[in-house]
């Protein structure tokens, strides 16, 4: 039972009903028995310290116990009875908890393939990835952590038709994911490149949001990427010799960070689910 409730996050582990939004029914069926067993048994959880309560709310804690009993389910566990139980016609809240669960398993190969399938450039995450609605976007959001380069593929893969007078309409999610991305030395071009078009060919609202992303990518504090000092000169150079005037800009405010020298701030957010990160590359003598 405890393999079963840290797949999510946190359940309602009060609702012992078969209603279409009880919680604990459908973690309970993982391993076959009822609701009303599977609430005696997180309450021996609880009574061990290896659950939490808050309110309704139950949770197996600490994350890394969590996550390594999480581990552990997904090797026991088949996958057809997780998507019957936690995915098909499941609420949608109990849903996302499974993929804010998922995003920490980064270390775990099947947690690795159910991300994969999800966030493929067909999958049903990934095909919509720029147009996805409030519960894609949770999803897209936690599950990308467990297979960065899948979500990136499909933001690649399935970029929308753009031109000056047909601008890309999505939401601030996305470049707020290539952020996190850009992390990654190996992933930083790529991600660039792509907030660069949104900086360009985006509405309004996300234009400025991409170009202001973009240039806090060049700051040499708090930049939030371990992208070495020639690849980000490399884009700038780039940048400032393109004939659009809008990527010249980019460059511009991209150099003017990259000479800044104090008074480093940011308001980003740096935790990418259980990657061990940093805020960036820092040279020693600061």
């Amino acid at each position: 039972m405890a393999q079963a409730c840290a797949l999510v996050y946190s359940f309602n582990g009060e609702d012992v009903s078969d209603d279409d939004d009880a919680e604990l029914i459908r973690i309970a069926r993982l391993v076959g028995v009822t609701a009303d067993q599977a609430h005696r048994d997180v309450a021996e959880l609880l009574r061990r310290d290896l659950a939490q309560r808050r309110g309704k709310w139950r949770a197996v804690l600490p994350h890394a116990l969590a996550n390594r009993l999480a581990t552990t389910a997904l090797q026991d566990i088949p996958f057809a009875r997780i998507q019957e139980c936690l995915l098909n016609g499941a609420p949608q809240r109990l849903t996302i908890s499974l993929s804010r669960r998922l995003g920490y398993l980064d270390t775990s190969n099947e947690a690795n393939a159910i991300v994969r399938d999800w966030l493929g450039a067909k999958g049903w995450i990934g095909e919509h990835v720029w147009n996805l609605n409030e519960f894609g976007k949770a999803m897209f959001r936690n599950s990308l952590p467990a297979d960065p380069g899948a979500g990136l593929r499909a933001l690649e893969a399935n970029l929308p038709a753009y031109a000056a007078d047909t601008p890309i309409t999505t939401g601030g999610y996305v470049p707020r994911a290539l952020r996190s991305l850009a992390w990654d030395a190996a992933l930083f071009d790529r991600c660039t490149a792509l907030l660069q078009v949104l900086a360009v060919y985006g509405e309004e609202s996300i234009a400025k949001e991409a170009s202001e992303i973009h240039t806090s990518l060049f700051y040499i504090c708090l930049s939030g990427t371990h992208a070495t000092a020639e690849q980000r000169a490399q884009v700038v150079k780039i940048l400032l010799s393109s004939d659009n005037a809008s990527e010249c800009t980019l460059g511009f405010s991209a150099l003017d960070a990259m000479l800044e020298c104090n008074h480093f701030s940011s308001d980003y957010d740096f935790q990418f689910g259980a990657h061990s990160r940093n805020y960036g590359y820092r040279p020693l003598a600061i």
